[in-house]
């Protein structure tokens, strides 16, 4: 009907202000109703409009949708009305009728939008009066949306006002398949003031009413309201029938006090009263579980009365149910305050037993409560009130109990006022929500002064409310209860630990806040005005990085005005240790502009080698077109980033972005020069189109252009450009690689490996291998990624000389399945101090990348030497372990390099490190074994097996032919073999043995070749000092001399090959020198030296050599830096030379 009574009306204003051809006015009238009719969130469309200049209007059809589509439908219309009435500001209407009107379901409701202006409220304007004649619709369909089941039926009616009487009926009847019937007659005489009702609805099972009121069952309803008589003593019976049994009954009369009426006087009568009296089984209309709580019998008794000079009076009031009790009289006075009222409630179950409330939503349970209300002005002006609560829970909140009380003051005279204390305690609070109990904890209590004077704001004072810790308190104003109504005043609220809240907010919070809120809200316009400020101390939130920033002490402010012109941020800053944030601006529809800035105290909180400030700052504007955002930051390192946004209303995102890096070393240690990028992103449809472009030193590039899905699944993308190497070497090391890769590549797909297809290629590029002691040169790549797989074609140089070649197919889908062929030709490798050798074959790693990698072929050496190294045998100790103290940045990167701080790669391995291993290594000969003596050559071949986190040689290189030189004795080797012992570095034993007299003399080195261990054995058994002098002098040690003494620990020396404290340190002290040194160099000849200081400045050292030349050296410190030095030889060759030096 609203839209029928609309439709009267803009056609009335239509024809006030327009008056055309039929023709015209058909096309304007229709045009002119759909856009009045409609407004936002619903459409209306008129067809086969025709008769609005006539007093009989038709129309085809009328819609009405929404966002979801056509939710009414009405055919065949006819408004057959009084356009002379109507200009005269009534509607007469003589016909309502339409073929059908189909209403699927409500209306959707519109989301309103929110607005940053405040509004003024108004009243909406309606029609004055409505007569209609005759209304009928033939066929109304409604959908189950609209009354819980679909439903067919017709509706016919007539409204009838005129010199005074009046006449209303309306007929609804079912017709469907279910029986139903609403029905509804009233008629009313001025002149006999007789008022007559029948209304009456009856309907068969599952019927509209008992769905729409979800009656259990949905039995067949009867409802009767009936009643004839005087309208000053009316009765109205009332009758409510389901399954044919009554369950509710009773009467409502209304009764006048005809002196009053007449003018009589009857101080203290009532004008009228109404009088109420219904009771009934409702049992059987609630859900079986409220059974216990209704009993057989609930009534309702009441008595309602009106004073001609304004008050009234509710008395006799009583509530009755199995499980409640309410008495209760209340009389207020013209003025609207209370003369009197006394009210008592009982809720409880007479078993004893939790009592459900037949309430809506979840399962409400309560144990007993009492509710008690009391004031009598003739008593005098205070008032109580008391509650107990025992035993309640609902959607799992639990209570032991509660209570509140109130008391105050409730007076009358030149200045009325009402004043309340109101206390109240909730103890064994419990909750399902642990998080939630968490910060509650098990108790709370509220406190308040509430006061209101005549004329005055309402007054809220002393607030208190209180839970485990948590305190809120303040006080304010709140005026304009009976109109426009405005919230006033200040509240403050602390917490000296937000621990509590921890579960609540996900996260490990620490730390105290106390913050408050001042200011005036007008609760219909929306206007506020509002300061706010939070201070919080030691503020943990369980992030490393963001607790360093708040920690200690920081604060939030804020003020915000909001009026019929926008919202004004006046200002907004936090303040905390680790940096600033402010902003300010104004927010109006069309209208906004914002500014912020924002400033980190030290960047290298979040971003590890980014030490010092940095700052942002930025403008946000709004405009009838749209928002937009620019922000400018600088950082740390030259870093500087410019950025815009557009949002605009009708069109996508789009967002410039450019960026500037001082020196990309930060990143790429090995590749120093600034670097930029320039990116522009556009929003697409469920798609964003990226176009950027990053430069570098060095002539490095990166192009990236496409598409990327908004949910960040699937891209199309061309990357085109040229990359150092070394972005690699952080998981590399301490391996480094140099060099650029140029790469030509399309995604297509799944941000994923096996989406990409594409070339990438290097030329020239170097990789370092400083624990090979070794490096590839000159490598060439070309890696080719096509179907998920890439092929690779590569060769490179070796600084040892020869070349490594690979070719082969990885595998970029899970397994990963990949293989690779790799030629070795002619490879050197050295360690200057144990071996050095070249290696030409085939080796083929293949196998699954991430699980079952395998490396496998055949290696042959070339002529290789192992070298045991030769070392001194002096009086001084090794060089212990030196500590860098403040190590400057260049020489760490330098030692990094090199190797020598291990690795702290920690990310996560690509490739599996447990790679299996069969490789078979051949040197049929020349595997030379040199050094302290020995000269010994091997031959053979073996097999590395197992894994590289554990491998397992099979086989060895066996001795061909081999001595052993020590102080002119040529020693034989009598066996020996080299083998691979889980390490790379070779495992020897060589035996020589030589004959004595009666003893046979045996010489074993055995151990890693780097440091091998020497044994001296004889047989029959010696000590090993008694067959070492034996060997060398054919006698026995205590028969040797002290220059064959020293021979003897030479011997040791060149053997061993490491020195000590032990025999030589006893020597020197023997020998009374300052320095006693014992050498022997890779041909085995030893050289004696021996040093002593004659006075502060001079020393004199003595060399003698087993060839028999000798020189002394004689040494002048002139300062600490400045030596002269003087030498004569056997030969007679001198020399003086004057030496700066300096120890670093």
């Amino acid at each position: 009907m609203r839209y029928v009574f609309a439709l009267c009306f803009v056609l009335m204003h239509a024809l006030s202000v327009h008056a055309q051809s039929a023709e015209q006015d058909k096309d304007y009238i229709t045009t002119y109703l759909e856009e009045a009719l409609s407004d936002a969130g619903s459409k209306v469309v008129i067809t086969g409009f025709m008769g609005a200049l006539s007093s009989r209007a038709t129309m085809e059809s009328l819609t009405i949708a929404d966002d979801r589509g056509v939710w009414l439908t009405m055919k065949d219309a006819v408004l057959d009305w009084n356009r002379a009435s109507v200009l005269q500001g009534n509607i007469q209407i003589n016909e309502i009728s339409a073929a059908s009107l189909e209403l699927l379901r409500l209306p959707g409701t519109a989301a309103a939008t929110v607005r940053p202006e405040a509004r003024s409220f108004a009243i909406p304007e309606l029609p004055v009066s409505v007569n209609i004649g005759a209304i009928s619709v033939k066929k109304v369909s409604l959908g189950e949306p609209v009354v819980g089941v679909a439903a067919v039926a017709s509706v016919t009616g007539a409204l009838m006002i005129a010199e005074g009487e009046g006449e209303a009926k309306l007929t609804i009847t079912r017709e469907d398949s279910t029986a139903g019937i609403f029905k509804l007659e009233a008629a009313f005489s001025n002149a006999t003031r007789i008022l007559a009702l029948n209304a009456s609805l009856r309907e068969a099972a599952d019927g509209i009413v008992a769905n729409l009121i979800a009656l259990p069952g949905r039995p067949p309803l009867d409802l009767a309201i009936t009643g004839e008589d005087m309208i000053d003593n009316f009765a109205a019976n009332v009758v409510l029938k389901t399954d044919g049994r009554p369950r509710l009954t009773g009467r409502i009369l209304t009764l006048a006090n005809e002196a009053a009426q007449d003018g009589a006087s009857d101080e203290g009568a009532p004008n009228r009263t109404v009088e109420a009296d219904i009771e009934g089984d409702l049992t059987s209309l609630f859900a079986p579980q409220y059974s216990d709580f209704l009993g057989a019998n609930v009534r309702l008794e009441s008595r309602v009365s009106l004073f001609d000079d304004g008050r009234k009076a509710l008395d006799d009031l009583t509530l009755t149910a199995a499980a409640l009790r309410l008495k209760g009289d209340v009389a207020l006075a013209a003025d609207g305050l209370p003369e009197r009222f006394q009210l008592d409630a009982v809720l409880q179950d007479p078993e004893g037993s939790a009592s459900l409330l037949p309430i809506p939503g979840d399962e409400t349970w309560v144990q007993s409560a009492k509710i008690s209300a009391s004031f009598d002005s003739q008593m005098g002006d205070t008032w109580s009130f008391t509650s107990d609560l025992e035993g309640y829970e609902r959607a799992g909140v639990m209570l032991e109990a509660a209570q509140i009380s109130a008391s105050g003051v409730i007076a009358r005279g030149a200045e009325r006022k009402v004043t309340a204390r109101i206390d109240g305690v909730a103890a064994g609070l419990e909750l399902v929500d642990a998080a939630l109990a968490e910060a509650l904890g098990d108790k709370v209590s509220l406190g308040a002064d509430l006061a209101w004077q005549d004329g005055q704001s309402l007054a809220v004072s002393n607030l208190d409310v209180r839970a485990s810790g948590l305190e809120l308190g303040g006080g304010g104003t709140i005026d304009g209860l009976d109109s426009a109504m405005t919230l006033q005043g200040a509240i403050e609220a602390k917490t000296p630990s937000i621990k509590r809240f921890s579960a609540i907010a996900g996260q490990s919070l620490g730390g105290g806040i106390v913050a408050s809120l001042e200011g005036r809200y007008a609760v219909l316009s929306g206007e506020v005005d509002l300061t706010f400020a939070a201070t919080g101390a030691d503020l943990r939130v369980g992030e490393t990085q963001i607790d360093r920033l708040i920690g200690g002490e920081s604060r939030l402010e804020a003020s915000v005005l909001r009026t019929t012109s926008g919202l004004s941020l006046r200002s907004s800053s936090i303040v905390a240790r680790g940096g600033t944030a402010r902003a300010q601006g104004r927010v109006a529809t069309d209208a906004s502009h914002l500014t912020f800035d924002a400033t980190l105290n030290n960047a290298e909180q979040f971003v590890s080698g980014l030490n010092g400030p940095a700052n942002m700052t930025g403008t946000a504007t709004q405009t009838p077109v749209g928002w937009s955002v620019s922000l400018d930051m600088q950082a740390p390192r030259a870093i500087a980033l410019a950025a815009s946004v557009e949002l605009p209303k009708n069109a996508p995102l789009y967002a410039e972005i450019d960026a500037t890096l001082g020196s990309i070393a930060w990143i790429v240690p090995d590749l120093a020069g600034p670097g930029s990028v320039k990116a522009t992103v556009r929003k697409s449809g469920a798609q964003w189109g990226v176009n950027a472009r990053a430069e570098g030193p060095s002539g490095s590039t990166v192009t990236v252009d496409g598409l990327i899905a908004a949910n960040a699944t699937r891209a199309g993308l061309t990357l085109v450009g040229r990359v150092p190497l070394g972005l690699v070497n952080r998981r590399l090391a301490p391996n480094t690689l140099q060099g650029f890769a140029d790469f030509d590549m399309k995604l297509n797909g799944p941000l994923a490996l096996s989406s990409l297809d594409g070339t990438l290629r290097t030329n020239g590029a170097r990789l370092s291998l400083p624990a090979l002691r070794n490096a590839l040169g000159d490598i060439d790549a070309t890696i080719t990624v096509s179907g998920g797989s890439a092929v690779v074609r590569s060769s490179a140089s070796v600084s040892s000389g020869g070349e490594v070649k690979a070719q082969g197919r990885i595998g970029l889908q899970a397994p990963y399945v990949t293989r690779l062929d790799v030629d070795v030709e002619n490879v050197g490798f050295s360690d200057p101090k144990l071996y050095k050798t070249s290696v030409n074959g085939s080796l083929v790693l293949g196998g699954a990348i991430a699980s079952s990698l395998s490396v496998s072929g055949q290696l042959v050496l070339g002529e290789t030497e192992v070298r045991v190294p030769s070392t001194g045998l002096s009086s001084f100790g090794d060089i212990p372990e030196i500590t860098h103290l403040h190590e400057p940045a260049a020489v760490r990167l330098m030692r990094a390099h090199a190797g020598l701080l291990g690795s702290d790669n920690t990310g996560d391995a690509a490739v599996s490190s447990n790679v299996a291993l069969d490789v078979k290594i051949l040197a049929e000969n020349k595997i030379f074994v040199r050094g302290r003596g020995l000269d010994a050559e091997l031959g053979g071949q073996l097999t590395l097996t197992g894994t590289t986190t554990d491998i397992i040689p099979k086989g060895r290189f066996e001795l061909i032919r081999g001595r052993l030189d020590i102080l002119g004795k040529r020693l034989e080797m009598q066996e020996g073999y080299a083998s691979l012992q889980g390490s790379l570095t070779p495992h020897l034993r060589l035996v020589a043995s030589t004959s004595t007299g009666e003893h046979l003399v045996l010489v074993t080195v055995e151990g890693a070749a780097d440091e091998p261990e020497i044994t001296f054995t004889s047989e029959p058994e010696l000590p090993s000092d008694e067959v070492l002098a034996r060997l060398l002098f054919g006698r026995d040690v205590t028969k040797i001399s002290a220059f064959q003494t020293v021979q003897l620990a030479s011997a040791v020396a060149t053997l061993a090959g490491r020195g000590g404290i032990g025999i030589v340190e006893k020597l020197r002290m023997k020998a009374g020198v300052d320095e006693l040194d014992i050498t022997t160099d890779e041909a085995g000849e030893t050289t004696l030296r021996a040093g002593k200081y004659i006075s502060e400045t001079v020393y004199t050292d003595v060399e003698v050599e087993t060839t028999g030349q000798s020189r002394i050296n004689l040494n002048l410190d002139l300062s600490n830096s400045t030596k002269l030095r003087g030498t004569v030889d056997t030969e007679g060759k001198t020399g003086i030379g004057l030496f700066f030096e300096k120890d670093y």
